[in-house]
């Protein structure tokens, strides 16, 4: 149904290859972080333990991202 739907989405706003690529990109971010989400679940083997340490690197990845691209 939700296939449908976006199918019909995509047709009403110009087609399907005008932005699908967009639907691509989503997908991969997306198959990243359930990877990052599972590598931590894996690793750690608590689920609290594992969620602290999974919000953490993000926040550790936007401060880091910020300061390099402040040095650049």
């Amino acid at each position: 149904m939700k296939r449908l739907f976006l199918f019909l989405t995509a047709l009403g706003f110009g087609g399907l290859t005008f932005g699908s690529y967009f639907i691509l990109i989503y997908y991969l971010q997306t198959l990243g972080y359930f990877s990052f989400a599972f590598f931590f679940a894996v690793l750690v083997k608590r689920t609290a333990l594992s969620i602290i340490f999974f919000i953490v690197s993000f926040i550790a990845e936007s401060i880091i991202g910020s300061i390099i691209t402040a040095t650049l």
